[in-house]
């Protein structure tokens, strides 16, 4: 990797660790679910216009938006509500990587080498340590939620590399457009749109920064 390469490589990992501290603020002011679904359409509607759609089949683009927006996400800022830490989260959503491994070999054919299975082994030890020091940063059922939300996320990694041949940036958005769409829709079903009432202004600057990371 060159100079330019470690350096925006280094400002990914920058504005990964600042969105979930955002993630956390904002969800002081909403309900999950409603939260995620608004952080979809604010990056989905404008770009929609722009972006044409991708050269796949509709399931893939409504699969997308299901275990990315709905599944992932959904479950992600379920468990930041109240039961996981905005660094622990982050750490942990990290697991998405031994569900990517995993459901590569099995649905992609892929062969995992010895220096995966060297590194798989290095980081469930170095989770596993961190694990035991967390304390009440987390709770039992924040974990779960969140290796939900990684095994989704992994599987969405899997469906990336299986249409490698489409844009991935239109199927993305378009996923997100579909995620905004089922997460609202569900929130009338269920009578909880209501929670959307009473925004501050630091709901508003939180939101405008969750949807730029």
């Amino acid at each position: 990797m060159n100079t330019k390469d470690i350096f925006l490589a280094l400002l990914v990992v920058l504005i990964w660790g600042v969105n979930f501290s955002f993630i956390k603020v904002g969800l002081q002011e909403l309900p999950p679910i409603l939260f995620s679904a608004l952080r979809f359409a604010v990056v989905a509607l404008p770009a929609v216009l722009f972006i044409p759609f991708p050269k796949t089949s509709k399931w893939n683009v409504i699969g997308v938006g299901m275990f990315l927006g709905v599944f992932k996400f959904g479950l992600l800022f379920i468990a930041m509500k109240s039961d996981a830490s905005a660094g622990l989260s982050s750490l942990i959503l990290q697991a998405q990587v031994f569900f990517t491994i995993v459901l590569s070999v099995l649905f992609l054919r892929e062969h995992i080498t010895k220096v995966q299975i060297a590194g798989i082994g290095i980081a469930v030890i170095g989770f596993s340590f961190y694990m035991f020091n967390a304390g009440g940063n987390i709770t039992v059922l924040g974990l779960m939620l969140i290796l939900s939300a990684a095994f989704f996320l992994g599987d969405c990694q899997c469906n990336d590399e299986k249409n490698a041949g489409s844009q991935s940036v239109s199927l993305y958005n378009l996923g997100e457009l579909d995620t905004t769409f089922a997460t609202v829709g569900a929130l009338f079903v269920h009578g909880n749109i209501q929670s959307s009432r009473g925004f501050t202004f630091d709901f508003y600057e939180n939101m405008g920064s969750i949807s730029l990371c």
